[in-house]
């Protein structure tokens, strides 16, 4: 026979912790989804007239990002979604010394608060929270740690590359001479040398991210949820024993005190 335990304080630190164990997943999207429209914000307050806010925003987001704009999407521009080079964001009045500074113009449109490789991280990150909501009940298993640690390798090499090729100025991931050379050149040399959409820098960068993200989701979600709802019922369990032995306990005292 199982004993109901109430509680009596009202909505106290007990009833949070339950409502975060019963509905941890949905807090995990929710939040998720709030970062990633969060980076879509800046741009459209700027869009509305509304620097003060979006500046804030571009702020906040800069302290996870590093937000270069050669390396961002670009809203509510000539195109609803686009990037530029180098050399057009500095005719548009980027100062190549600050260009984490340039936001973006009417003209241009303004950038997001995340940079390419960001804005696919966290948002594969979010679809893999909302395909493990579909598939939770078969209980998924998360991935090993060593598969989970080499889905990084192809980020670390390509962000480690970019940084090395600009530190020290050789600037061979600027033209990729090198993929130019494996593939024969046979591509249009803006693959090759460029960073927007369709090239290779922004693939690389799309790609690895979207690696990190997904397999971020189905690493950690997994653990999570075997922690958050394996738990509970067995501390309903221990609770619900000990509250049945107190209460035999309780019931011999009251006979041998009668007797």
């Amino acid at each position: 026979m199982t004993i109901p335990l109430r509680r009596t304080d009202g909505l106290g630190i007990g009833t949070v912790a339950q409502v975060l164990v019963r509905h941890w997943l949905l807090l995990f999207n929710l939040s998720l989804g709030l970062v990633v429209l969060g980076a879509v914000a800046p741009p459209t307050l700027m869009a509305l007239g509304l620097e003060g806010p979006g500046r804030i925003l571009y702020t906040l987001y800069s302290f996870m990002c590093h937000q270069l704009p050669q390396r961002s999407y670009f809203l509510f521009g000539p195109q609803l979604v686009q990037t530029y080079s180098w050399e057009r964001l500095i005719v548009a009045g980027m100062d190549p010394a600050l260009p984490r500074q340039f936001l973006g113009t009417a003209q241009l449109g303004y950038k997001l608060g995340f940079a390419h490789r960001l804005t696919a991280m966290y948002s594969s990150m979010l679809v893999g929270g909302l395909v493990f909501t579909l598939l939770r009940r078969r209980a998924p298993r998360h991935i090993s740690l060593l598969g989970y640690l080499l889905s990084w390798l192809p980020l670390v090499l390509d962000g480690g590359s970019h940084l090395v090729s600009e530190v020290t100025g050789l600037g061979f991931r600027a033209g990729n001479g090198w993929l130019q050379l494996l593939t024969g050149a046979a591509l249009e040399l803006s693959f090759y040398t460029e960073s927007g959409i369709g090239s290779f820098n922004w693939l690389m960068r799309t790609l690895t991210g979207a690696l990190v993200g997904i397999t971020t989701a189905w690493f950690v979600l997994p653990i999570l949820q075997k922690g958050f709802e394996g738990q509970p019922a067995a501390s309903e369990t221990a609770v619900t024993e000990e509250a049945v032995a107190n209460s035999v306990k309780a019931t011999r005292s009251a006979l041998r005190s009668r007797g």
